[in-house]
């Protein structure tokens, strides 16, 4: 019978899991490679992309035969695989969704759009800022480690983090919503947190700076965790809005808290900053 408990174990396994695939029984060639190493990369690559496949066969084969749904189709909408097989049933939806949550965190980050901008200005020519909008955007996302960190990251982690994690507790009553926002996302930090353990173990980083390395990841992405899942929820499990947002925030990072610029740009970049983050907790 599903319940909260099952939903809990199930939960914490299939989060073990994307970091099992990526940390445990490497080979012993790779072993001691750094995590942007290709063939590092590329093995990382392989296997997420088998875990994700085989956890979602097996989550809509459960939500199946738990009673939690009707049928595939059914298990898809809860999901939000694709736009328009969602629960909002409504292909116009999803896409307004889509859009509204990629304003959010395009406003969130206006201040570092806002000196991006002024720095293709400084180029001086348009063919200059052409070539450099090229370049940028094609080590974002054609890159080995660029097509990682933007595309592949941020659909398998929504995939897994997100929708499966989610699904298992779809069923169950409304209560759930504080688990499913909350205490769900915890898992996406610490996931993350393995970073801090290969910086400790490889690249021989004190363990003093790895713990605050560790709890500064473990913050950000909980607190990410816990937006993406209220943008999951409220675009009634549209996933695609969630992987934009995560790929935006992963090809921004963290903004900086100093900028190197004359005082009026520095000024309008923190009023951005602040309004930004205004605009986005005001209209999630």
């Amino acid at each position: 019978m599903h319940s909260a408990t099952v939903a809990t174990i199930f939960s914490v396994a299939v989060s073990a899991s994307y970091v099992g695939a990526v940390r445990c029984w490497i080979p012993a060639h790779l072993q001691d490679r750094d995590r942007d190493d290709a063939e590092v990369v590329k093995q990382r690559l392989r296997r997420v992309t088998w875990l994700c496949a085989v956890l979602a066969v097996l989550d809509v084969a459960y939500l199946i035969k738990s009673g939690a749904v009707q049928g595939v189709c059914e298990a898809a909408s809860v999901l939000g695989l694709l736009p328009g097989l969602t629960l909002s049933e409504s292909f116009r939806n999803d896409i307004a969704s889509v859009a509204a949550g990629v304003q959010l965190v395009v406003t969130l980050y206006s201040g570092p759009i806002f000196l991006w901008l002024h720095e293709l200005w400084g180029l001086g020519t348009v063919r200059r800022a052409a070539h450099s909008v090229w370049e940028a955007f094609h080590q974002s996302f054609f890159s080995l480690h660029g097509f990682r960190d933007h595309i592949f990251g941020p659909l398998t982690e929504e995939l897994v983090f997100r929708a499966i994690a989610v699904s298992l507790w779809y069923p169950l009553d409304p209560s759930s919503y504080r688990v499913m926002v909350v205490w769900l996302p915890l898992l996406f930090g610490v996931a993350h947190v393995h970073h801090a353990y290969g910086l400790y173990t490889r690249d021989h980083v004190s363990l003093g700076e790895c713990i605050l390395i560790a709890l500064f990841q473990l913050a950000y992405t909980w607190i990410f965790g816990m937006l993406s899942v209220h943008l999951y929820l409220s675009s009634h499990h549209n996933l695609w809005c969630c992987v934009l947002v995560h790929s935006v925030c992963n090809l921004m990072g963290f903004p900086p808290i100093t900028v190197s610029a004359n005082a009026p740009i520095a000024f309008i970049y923190y009023i951005l900053i602040a309004y930004g983050i205004y605009f986005f907790f005001t209209h999630l």
